[in-house]
This record gives C-alpha cells, structure tokens and sequence, in this order.
C-alpha cells in the first residue's frame, strides 16, 4: 500500500468538498484518521465487512470486542432500529453532541455502543459517507490514543489511506462509554465526561 495521504482541513471552517473526498475514500472501503472532540479515530464504513475486518487488523484488536458506532444525527438512530428508552432519551438530550458514548440495544436485542461527535469534521464525514462510521480511537490496542494527524501517520503510515489534519491537538482523552441497557446505568469507561458529572446527572435526571 502507498504511503497515506495528509489532507489538511481546518477545524473551524471545514471545506466541504474536502470531506467529501474523504468520504468517497471510506464509501470504497478504505480507512480514513478522522479527528473528533476527544481524540483521533479509525473512521470505515460500519457496513462493509472487509473495511471493518481491515480495522481489526491494523489496530491488533481483539474480534469479540465491537466497534461502538459514529452518528450524523440522532435519525440515524431509527435507521439502525435502535431502541431508545426515556432514561437514554434524557442522556442524548444531556450529552450529544459530545463525548459520551451510550451503549443501547437494537430491535433484535443486540447491543451497540453509538456516539453523536461534536466535531464538526466528523459529523458532516458521517453524512457525506452516507452511513454510521465504526470509529475506534486511532491506536494499537492496548496504547495511548493519538490526539494529533502527526501521531497518527506515525503509528499507521502504509496502513490506512487517509489521515484529515485539523491543525489541533486534542485532548487525548476518549469518551466516556455508558451503558443504559441496565438500571441504573453501568459506567464502563471513564473518560472525557468524569464519573462524577455523570453520576450526578442520573441522580438529578
């Protein structure tokens, strides 16, 4: 594979037509570091099997451990038959778009980590992509996660095909993971919404 591309695309300002070349590149199977409001990810097409098989293999990880899911918008949801309770609908309304992702069962009782980025790269990638990214953190499994473009061609230079540079380093802290398909909620990764913070707003919800 030839070395992967660099395109510079600025965070605040982003040129559309920019993220839809980054798109076609997910939309034919390939891998594209995209950055979000916490740290970098793995962005592929959670729909095609042979992009998602490719992730696994570049991050060293482990196939009993799912891809939690990158969202567009919460119309996404209904197009993934995701079951959204009272208690979720509140979590949403509190958190997305942001860091936490929130673990909820589909129509057929599967369970899917999904997240709603408050990135504006990573949302409008999503929608010109056309479907829900599997968006890892954009490191081997078991390492720190890349809070830079720079970090990530590093890491996985010849391994994925394109890496958007926004110009900033993140925090380098992933979202927090909840899982609302039990009450009260588990808290399953700590991350860039502390214990506390969500702790408190199940007590006051």
């Amino acid at each position: 594979m030839p070395n992967t591309r660099i395109i510079n695309i600025d965070g605040v300002n982003p040129d559309s037509e920019k993220i839809k070349e980054a798109a076609q590149v997910i939309r034919k199977g390939g891998i594209v570091a995209v950055p979000t409001d916490t740290v970098y990810g793995l962005a592929a097409d959670s729909t095609n099997r042979r992009a998602i098989d490719r992730l696994y293999e570049i991050k060293n990880r482990s196939k009993d451990k799912p891809f939690s899911l990158l969202i567009a918008d919460t119309l996404m949801l209904g197009k993934l038959g995701i079951r959204v309770t009272d208690m979720a609908g509140k979590y949403i309304t509190k958190f997305w778009p942001g860091a936490l992702t929130i673990i909820m069962d589909d129509d057929t009782g599967r369970k899917i980590g999904l997240r709603l980025p408050g990135n504006d790269i990573a949302r409008e990638l999503i929608r010109c992509s056309g479907v829900p990214l599997a968006c890892p953190s954009a490191n081997l499994s078991g390492e720190d996660p890349s809070d830079s473009a720079i970090e990530v061609k590093k890491i996985f230079d010849e391994l994925i095909d394109l890496v958007i540079d926004d110009g900033i380093k993140h925090t380098g802290r992933e979202s927090s993971v909840i899982d609302l398909t039990s009450n009260p909620p588990r808290l399953l990764r700590e991350g860039a919404i502390s214990r506390k913070e969500l702790d408190n707003f199940y007590d006051n919800k």
